[in-house]
């Protein structure tokens, strides 16, 4: 309860007024708009984006893991490894290991896959799915990742979308907007067809759930 009168204070008008300057007018836009114009109301749901993101973020970053593990361990199952080598990669995804392998050289780190695989990004990951590979790595060995026969390119299309919240997430826009309660259920979908126990862990240490339910009316 003393909690609950701590927030409140800060929803006086001269706090609101304080908040909206210090966030900008910018910034709040979205939120002001959702909300008629109720400046109250704004920061509210600017909160709750912020707790729901948190939330989600925590879920994707076990997305993140279970997917670069499963990845790595079904393409060092056909390139061995040394796949970062070996592999038949794109321009791009070149361009990203050789980045990646730069990193590690100027942290004085030494290069070995699992540091290699950790040092990628996310969005490195799922390019990797991209129906530019079916046949040369989804066929011989992504699809082996999965506990399940996948449609490839429907995979893809999954992932590709986490990937766009988990990027609106990091860069703090906004998600009010979202059916976030599918796009849970989508997340939690994918980790189970790599790995179902991954999923009921994440799902059930997940805060996600409890933040949908207590978003601000």
């Amino acid at each position: 309860m003393k909690e609950e009168v701590f927030k409140d204070y800060f929803y006086c008008s001269k706090n609101i007024e304080i908040l909206r300057s210090s966030f900008s007018e910018e910034r709040l836009s979205t939120y002001v708009d959702a909300c008629s114009g109720d400046g109250e109301r704004a920061l509210r749901l600017y909160a709750w984006n912020s707790l729901v993101s948190a939330a989600l973020y925590v879920s994707l970053q076990g997305l993140e893991i279970t997917l670069r593990n499963g990845l790595h361990k079904a393409v060092s199952g056909t390139f061995t490894c040394h796949w970062y080598d070996k592999a038949p990669f794109s321009a791009s995804e070149k361009s990203q290991i050789k980045h990646a392998k730069e990193t590690l050289e100027k942290k004085n780190k030494p290069l070995g896959s699992g540091r290699l695989v950790a040092e990628l990004s996310f969005g490195f990951w799922v390019s990797l799915l991209r129906p530019h590979y079916i046949h040369t790595l989804w066929i011989p060995c992504l699809r082996h990742a999965f506990v399940k026969p996948l449609d490839p390119k429907h995979t893809f299309h999954q992932l590709d979308h986490l990937r766009r919240l988990r990027n609106r997430i990091a860069h703090h826009e906004p998600i009010f907007s979202r059916d976030l309660k599918k796009d849970y259920e989508s997340l939690l979908s994918v980790i189970e067809w790599m790995c179902p126990t991954a999923k009921h862990w994440i799902d059930c240490h997940s805060e996600v759930s409890r933040v949908l339910r207590d978003r601000p009316s």
